[in-house]
């Protein structure tokens, strides 16, 4: 059997690399392959050459905010369409690591108690949070105490105080994340 005929029947590429016509070679993306008729050696190697390697850096330090953007984008919406997955694999998280978790916790609390003032009125902070727990047992829903400006954030630190809080639903909640919008 020559080159050519091993080629036609699957198990060398065009650029012979010997696959044995195994699950590593296979034309296109529609057939499960690495697509462009290559083999998986080929594209590993277009991949690490350094003339592919230097326009995708140049690509991505072009269009870094467009690439950041569309990828915060992404994750948004994944974590809203995924939130029952996320919490379970959280939850999961958690319970495999406890110390963890407690350590996680903890840095919250005194980030928190480094973010309360000495003026902070302590009677309405309490209250707010027993307003969410009232929502929670009355409407069935779950309730979150939110604080509107975030008490970590790259561009602004609120203060854990009554007109930083509000009670809104967990799921909202979840999903405003950390974020903070300027308007």
């Amino acid at each position: 059997m020559n080159i050519t005929d091993k080629m036609h029947l699957g198990s060398l590429c065009k650029n012979g690399h010997d696959h044995g016509g195994g699950q590593s070679y296979r034309y296109g993306r529609a057939k499960g392959g690495v697509g462009k008729g290559r083999c998986a050696e080929c594209a590993l190697e277009a991949s690490t050459l350094p003339e592919k390697r230097a326009y995708v850096l140049a690509y991505h330090a072009e269009n870094y905010d467009e690439i950041s953007e569309k990828r915060a984008d992404y994750f948004r919406q994944y974590r809203v369409d995924n939130a029952e997955k996320i919490a379970l694999k959280s939850d999961e998280w958690r319970r495999k690591n406890p110390e963890k978790h407690c350590a996680k916790s903890g840095k919250r609390r005194a980030h928190k108690l480094n973010a309360t003032p000495s003026w902070a009125n302590d009677f309405f902070i309490e209250e707010i949070y027993d307003l969410a727990k009232r929502r929670t047992e009355c409407l069935g829903i779950p309730y979150h105490v939110d604080h509107i400006i975030p008490l970590k954030h790259p561009l602004v630190c609120g203060l854990h105080v009554e007109n930083n809080l509000q009670v809104i639903p967990a799921k909202q909640n979840l999903q405003k994340h950390n974020h903070f919008e300027i308007t």
